[in-house]
């Protein structure tokens, strides 16, 4: 598999976890960033384009029908408002992203603080949503929990096992 169709598959499984999305994604565009032939900058997701995925509760809410009106109004008001949140937390990795391509420096501490923060914002949201719920509701939502989890650790231990066999 050519590298760049590998870093663009390793991303794309890398989105597929919404627990820690953020953290997943960027450690991944900041390792290989700087690598020769990852494409152009406009084949790349923005990062509004990237905080509206990790704001959306699409993926938790799978297979989960039976939503009042109430509910789906008060769902879209929190993912709303953590889109917005997420893009404020996202600055520093926005100015890591535009150092990289330029080849330049970036503080790596300040864009895992970043992380760090979205995946806690992350982790409030998803219980401000648990919270909307009813307990028949939050079976299928739990459900959808662990399988997003289980498949976040499956594509990290992949990243690993790639990661140790590339060398500087």
């Amino acid at each position: 598999m050519p590298r760049s169709r590998h870093i663009l598959h390793t991303r794309r499984l890398a989105l597929a976890g919404a627990l820690a999305l953020g953290a997943t994604f960027v450690a991944t565009h900041v390792a290989g960033a700087q690598e020769v032939g990852m494409g152009s900058a406009a084949s790349r997701p923005t990062i509004e384009d990237l905080t509206a995925q990790w704001a959306s509760v699409e993926r938790p809410l799978l297979g989960v029908t039976d939503l009042t009106d109430l509910q789906r109004d008060a769902i879209e008001l929190l993912e709303e408002k953590h889109r917005k949140l997420f893009n404020i937390e996202a600055g520093p990795i926005r100015q890591a992203r535009i150092a990289l391509l330029q080849r330049g420096p970036f503080e790596r501490q300040r864009v895992e603080q970043a992380l760090q923060r979205m995946v806690e914002l992350r982790r409030r949201e998803l219980q401000l949503l648990r919270g909307l719920l009813t307990d028949a509701q939050r079976v299928r939502y739990d459900e959808n929990l662990k399988l997003m989890a289980a498949e976040e650790a499956a594509a990290e231990t992949k990243r690993d096992r790639e990661a140790a066999f590339v060398t500087p």
